[in-house]
């Protein structure tokens, strides 16, 4: 087995819109409330020093992966999750969430006939929703 750690954003991480999956072995979503409240007071803390001009990283935690090929598509592969499930997974809920608030936000916007953010809302709602929530992939297949 070759092993090659790589160190990256989380935003890299998904950049080339990776596709991630859980093997059955794998426990359920078990992140309760004080986990949660860690995640969020720790991007908090990034935000908070980003906007005060004192940028720092923050450390996501580890995620171990097995890279499978992906039959009939071109340089695509998919992750076999075995470890870090519950951060991936937190993030994307976290991701779904301001979606959900863009799109809530869309909506008022329109509703009240105020055109004029329209189209930032509706560009950041493109701009998430494929690179995080949303894989659409085809693949060749063989014909029998």
């Amino acid at each position: 087995m070759h092993i090659e750690p790589t160190y990256t954003s989380v935003g890299s991480l998904f950049q080339y819109r990776p596709m991630f999956f859980i093997p059955k072995y794998q426990r359920a979503y078990a992140w309760d409330s004080e986990s949660l409240s860690d995640f969020i007071k720790d991007l908090k803390n990034c935000f908070d020093k980003r906007q005060s001009d004192s940028p720092i990283n923050h450390f996501f935690g580890g995620v171990l992966s097995v890279k499978h090929y992906v039959s009939g598509a071109v340089n695509q592969h998919e992750y076999e999750i075995i470890d870090g499930q519950q951060r991936i997974a937190t993030f994307i809920l976290l991701v779904n969430r301001i979606i959900k608030n863009y799109e809530d936000l869309l909506s008022y916007v329109q509703d009240s006939g105020n055109s004029e953010n329209t189209s930032i809302i509706e560009g950041r709602i493109k701009l998430l929703k494929p690179r995080f929530i949303v894989f659409d992939l085809i693949c060749n297949s063989e014909s029998n």
